[in-house]
C-alpha cells in the first residue's frame, strides 16, 4: 500500500484495503513491514499504518459498535509526542460531533521497523495484542466487540486537529509512505497461540494455495462499507 500528500487534501491520497464484514471472536493475525520514513520527500508526517477490524457506526454513540485496531505512528501522534510508538485501541464506541469517545488504548513507545507479526485475540470478555509473539496489551470486555466486522488495513495521514494532532509537516513536496502486507489469517471463534498460529500459516503456505476463505457470510450478507 502507498500513500501520497503534499499537505493538503486535494493532493493526499490515502490507501485501504478490505474484506467482508463477517468476522467476531477468534484469533486474527497478519504479517506486515512497516517503515519509519516515506519512500521520497520530506519525513515528518503523523502517518498511521494500521492493522484493524470495524464494524459501521450505525448511529452517534452505538453501544453495538465494534473496532480493534493496530496502529503503527513512526512520527508520533494522536496528542503524544514525535517518537514512534505502536498504539492498540479497542472501541466502544464514538461520535464526531462534539467529539467524544470510549475506548482502552495501549501506547507501546519504539521503533517498529521491518516485518511484523501482529496477533490480536478477540473474546466477549477481552482483546489481546501481540506483536512478534509478545503481547503487549490487553483490554477489558467493556470495550470488547459485539457485532461482526470487517478486516482491513490502511495506511493514512492524520489530519491537523484530530484528536491532538499537529497535522502535516510544513512542505508542499510531494512525499510517499509504503506499508506491505504478507499475508493475513483469521481462526473463527478460537483462541491459538502464537506458535499455534504461526504453524497454521505455514501449513496454508505448504498447501500451495495462495487464498483461503472458508469463514462462511453472515445470512443476509452485511453491508462492507470501506471508507475511513
Amino acid at each position: 500500500m502507498k500513500s501520497v500528500t503534499a499537505g493538503e487534501a486535494d493532493n493526499t491520497r490515502h490507501t485501504q484495503v478490505c474484506h467482508a464484514r463477517k468476522y467476531l471472536y477468534g484469533t486474527y493475525a497478519a504479517r506486515v513491514f512497516f517503515r519509519d520514513e516515506p519512500n521520497y520527500g520530506p519525513d515528518g508526517d503523523e502517518v498511521i499504518q494500521t492493522f484493524y477490524t470495524i464494524s459501521p457506526l450505525a448511529y452517534p454513540m452505538d453501544p453495538s459498535y465494534s473496532e480493534v485496531d493496530f496502529e503503527y505512528l513512526p512520527n508520533g501522534g494522536w496528542g503524544s509526542n514525535s517518537d514512534s510508538a505502536m498504539w492498540t485501541t479497542t472501541w466502544e464506541t464514538f461520535q464526531l460531533e462534539p467529539w467524544t469517545k470510549v475506548n482502552e488504548y495501549t501506547r507501546k513507545p519504539g521503533g517498529y521497523a521491518g516485518w511484523r507479526v501482529l496477533m490480536m485475540t478477540v473474546e466477549p470478555d477481552s482483546v489481546k495484542y501481540y506483536v512478534d509473539g509478545e503481547l503487549i496489551s490487553t483490554h477489558s470486555d467493556k470495550v470488547a466487540p459485539e457485532k461482526p466486522m470487517s478486516i482491513n488495513f490502511n495506511l493514512w495521514f492524520m489530519p491537523k486537529g484530530a484528536d491532538g494532532s499537529i497535522g502535516p509537516v510544513d512542505s508542499d513536496e510531494l512525499r510517499e509512505y509504503q506499508q506491505d502486507v504478507d499475508w493475513v489469517y483469521h481462526q473463527v471463534d478460537k483462541v491459538l497461540e502464537f506458535n499455534e498460529m504461526q504453524q497454521n500459516v505455514r501449513t496454508l503456505q505448504a498447501s500451495g494455495e495462495l487464498f483461503v476463505d472458508r469463514v462462511k457470510p453472515m445470512q443476509p450478507a452485511l453491508p462492507s462499507p470501506c471508507g475511513l
